[in-house]
């Protein structure tokens, strides 16, 4: 009986906390579009911090760990080196806190996260940091970035009010590729 509870904590997880792009592809996908942010690249220099937060769930952990890898597998991030850590995510201001006294560039929200979008949103405004959600709900309730599949393709989305509030400047030749929230 054993061998079934990962077939059915997979069965339970709703189709809203999984991903729709594979993790792998929004993984390249971010790596290429942050050449487009003026800010990312200002700030980020020769080295960006990334910081991949997920929920206490098996899940979002899973979920996580699989971003996780494809970050490492990358040689670039937008065109400069990378590092990335994994944490469990307690609190909007706790991560707020985290960020400042260590830094990170990109947050990677693992799925579960978009029910505490507006929350992180809000404890992160006026931090240079963007945020990329693994589902497309994340970046309707607020973060900054995101991925959905349209007629099976892959189309990113952004939060511009979010990301005016975190300081992302993305170009418009890449906005333009984007569908954009306000």
């Amino acid at each position: 009986m054993h061998f079934l509870a990962p077939f059915v904590l997979l069965a339970l997880l709703s189709a809203e906390e999984q991903p729709v792009v594979p993790v792998e592809l929004q993984a390249e996908l971010l790596g290429k579009v942050l050449r487009y942010d003026r800010q990312f690249l200002a700030h980020a220099g020769d080295g960006a911090r990334v910081l991949v937060l997920h929920l206490d769930t098996p899940g979002s952990t899973g979920a996580a760990r699989q971003v996780l890898s494809a970050l490492e597998a990358l040689p670039a991030l937008g065109g400069v080196g990378h590092h990335e850590e994994l944490a469990r995510f307690s609190t909007a201001d706790a991560l707020a806190a985290l960020i400042r006294e260590r830094g990170f560039d990109v947050v990677v929200l693992a799925p579960g996260l978009a029910s505490q979008a507006a929350n992180i949103s809000r404890a992160l405004d006026g931090l240079a940091v963007l945020t990329v959600s693994t589902t497309p709900d994340g970046v309707r309730e607020g973060f900054v970035l995101g991925f959905d599949l349209v007629a099976g393709k892959p189309r990113m989305l952004v939060n511009l009010g979010s990301a005016r509030r975190q300081h992302a400047d993305f170009r418009a030749e890449v906005l333009q590729l984007m569908t954009v929230f306000p």
